[in-house]
């Protein structure tokens, strides 16, 4: 079983996001799955700091990564930024957060490490009411907590 995860802060609508990295065209012909697709719009525009984080677990095949990608496509104009980040490994995962970083602006010094890195963009996100970001073939919650 594999799942994915969605966390988001956002407050207002943007225009179009200035940081994005969503690896998948939308797909055209994704249909059905209405009440999932607005009980994760509900929990993660909510007041409630920990229902701003959804988990969609399942087996292979499912559609949690087509889920999850048809919300990034209908809710885009809502978040500045959407960030897409593979965390099947720990060394991608790290790399596709700390790529973040520099993506919104964020000056890293060369030889910055890593944890650094995550560390700096945890606090300049939790400033911040407009992103979104999607992990990606997460084995388990504990991989991702500290992101």
């Amino acid at each position: 079983m594999s799942s994915l995860t969605v966390a988001s802060r956002q407050s207002s609508s943007s225009p179009e996001p200035s940081a994005w990295n969503v690896p998948y065209h939308r797909n055209i012909h994704f249909t059905g799955r209405h009440d999932e697709l607005a009980d994760l719009r509900k929990s993660l525009v909510s007041n409630d700091p920990a229902r701003r984080v959804q988990v969609i677990c399942g087996l292979g095949g499912v559609g949690k990564t087509q889920l999850a990608l048809e919300y990034v496509y209908r809710n885009k104009d809502q978040y500045k930024i959407i960030w897409w980040i593979n965390a099947d490994e720990p060394a991608t995962l790290a790399l596709g957060y700390a790529k973040l970083a520099t993506q919104i602006g964020m000056k890293v010094p060369e030889g910055t490490s890593l944890d650094d890195i995550r560390h700096a963009l945890r606090r300049k996100l939790n400033e911040r009411d407009d992103w979104l970001l999607v992990f990606d073939n997460v084995a388990g919650v504990d991989d991702i907590k500290n992101y």
